[in-house]
């Protein structure tokens, strides 16, 4: 038989270890109420539904064409679903680990075939609970679940004894909570399930699991257009920069002061975003080093500190997906010759 591969997977839980909570083989299938004992026996779904990852959909929050400021004021401002990102991070967590679970009783050569299943649910995860860490938390519930799911990343990666993605974590969930809510007793992260095809929408993020392989490749393969970010990314952050000179050279009202400043943020909070999802997905894309180079290049001007900790966080994600990416490629030319 098989076996998990020795590559990074998921960013909530141990890279070669198995979790004491990962599912065991022979649990019920969630889509067809049957048991499975291996990768071969899952029941895929045949029709291909949208997957959105967690920091494009954050674009979902923009009320207006990109261009307008107020637009990004209002966005700096929106109540983001930090809680259900939290969720969805988890859902794939657990995900991956029914894959690996049931990896110990498949084929070597099942296992290859489902690699890119794999590499798609990690990046899924990996891109939510990135998420977590950029948003603004504004309510208790909030503040709880990124507070829950930065303990829960620093465990996983003390585990694996790697200093820096420890420090980089720490870095990037770090947060003043002085003039937020009092986060009350750590909240527990329930996954979010994977949602009937009828009640999925195009653009608002969702689980997807083993059972949606065509739907989780079609995603994998759609990742291939990031160089256009890095641009787009700088260009939001020159806009947010010239709102400060704005602020700096003029006198300006308490009301127009909030609403520009409300402005900057929204800009920055979408620049990060779309360079903390090129430094995480770069790797996917073939040898995305200098697509990750010229990403941490922009990066470096953002002006807050907590921002880059987040895109640094995100280029090291980024490298274990790279890894596993590779393996994949190797996995798979392997079990094309055996």
């Amino acid at each position: 038989m098989g076996g998990a591969p020795g590559a990074p997977l998921s960013i909530l839980g141990p890279r070669r270890k198995r979790s004491k909570d990962a599912v065991t083989p022979g649990k019920q299938d969630k889509m067809n109420t049957t048991t499975i004992a291996s990768l071969a026996e899952i029941r895929f779904e045949p029709t291909i539904r949208p997957i959105m990852d967690e920091l494009m959909g954050l674009r979902r929050n923009l009320p207006c064409p990109k261009g307008h400021e107020d637009a990004h004021a209002t966005f700096a401002a929106t109540p983001f679903d930090i809680t259900g990102a939290a969720a969805r991070a988890v859902g794939f967590a657990e995900e991956v680990k029914r894959f690996l679970a049931l990896a110990e009783t498949s084929e070597p050569a099942e296992i290859a075939f489902g690699l890119s299943q794999l590499l798609a649910l990690s990046a899924l995860n990996a891109a939510a609970t990135v998420a977590v860490a950029l948003l603004p938390p504004r309510t208790t519930a909030d503040i709880s679940a990124r507070a829950r799911m930065g303990r829960d990343v620093l465990l996983a990666a003390r585990d694996e004894d790697d200093a820096r993605f420890v420090n980089a974590a720490k870095r990037a969930f770090a947060f003043d909570h002085a003039d937020q809510p009092d986060r009350g007793e750590p909240l527990r992260l329930e996954p979010a399930s994977v949602p009937d095809i009828d009640n999925v929408r195009h653009d608002e993020p969702a689980v997807a699991g083993l059972e949606q392989e065509l739907s989780l490749i079609a995603w994998l393969r759609g990742q291939l257009v990031l160089g256009g970010l890095v641009e787009d990314a700088g260009n939001l952050i020159d806009r947010a920069d010239g709102i400060a000179r704005h602020i700096e050279a003029y006198e300006v009202d308490a009301a127009e002061l909030d609403q520009l400043e409300r402005s900057r943020q929204g800009l920055l909070l979408l620049a990060t975003a779309d360079l903390a999802r090129v430094v995480l997905f770069a790797g996917l894309v073939g040898d995305g080093r200098d697509l990750r180079r010229s990403a941490l290049s922009v990066a470096d001007e953002l002006p807050s500190a907590r921002l880059l900790a987040v895109i640094v966080f995100a280029a090291l994600a980024g490298e274990r997906l790279e890894e596993l990416a590779r393996s994949r490629c190797g996995a798979s030319a392997n079990a094309a010759a055996a």
